[in-house]
């Protein structure tokens, strides 16, 4: 009985140490499949980052074709006419991108309408306009003057509410 008791233990210790053996193998095994898995991530990297680059060159360019807009949000004939002025008069400035320009119009009985010229969230020109085919041209020519005045200066207004004492809330 002690034999088999000694057989037994041998037994017992050989496939502790098969199992040993066995799990660093598998170890083994498995920190050569995390270095390949490295190096096909690594050479992946590079890929998405060109990837990257290239949608957001692509990106740019499509922000490039849709700056400089002129987008009319008239409602009565007056400030469609006005539009069709300002749009006929209107010669884009040199140099100068990431910018659109919107017509608006708040109708009233009283004083014809309230047009109003934004450059993005900018009011750079308003006027109340009679249904007056010369005060209208007038309006149009006097609008595409400020507006242009404005974005000759626009750069230098957006780095100035860049700046350091812009920053913050405004309450520290």
């Amino acid at each position: 009985m002690r034999k088999f008791y000694l057989i037994l233990v041998l037994m017992l210790i050989s496939l502790v140490f098969s199992l040993a053996v066995f799990a660093d193998t598998i170890i083994a095994k498995e920190e050569e499949v995390k270095k390949e898995v490295v190096k096909i991530i690594e050479k992946e990297i590079p890929k998405e980052a060109e990837e990257t680059e290239k949608v957001a060159a692509a990106e740019e360019e499509v922000m490039e074709e849709i700056t400089g807009l002129i987008i009319e949000q008239t409602m009565t004939r007056i400030g469609y006419d006005f539009y069709e002025n300002f749009f006929i008069l209107w010669k884009a400035p040199k140099g100068i991108k990431d910018y659109n320009i919107f017509i608006s119009e708040k109708a009233s009985s009283e004083w014809g309408s309230l047009v109003q010229i934004k450059v993005d969230s900018n009011v750079v020109w308003d006027r109340a306009l009679k249904p007056r085919g010369e005060e209208i041209e007038e309006a149009a020519k006097e609008a595409t003057v400020a507006t242009k005045e404005f974005l000759d200066n626009y750069e230098e207004y957006k780095k100035q509410l860049g700046g350091e004492d812009m920053k913050g809330d405004g309450i520290f």
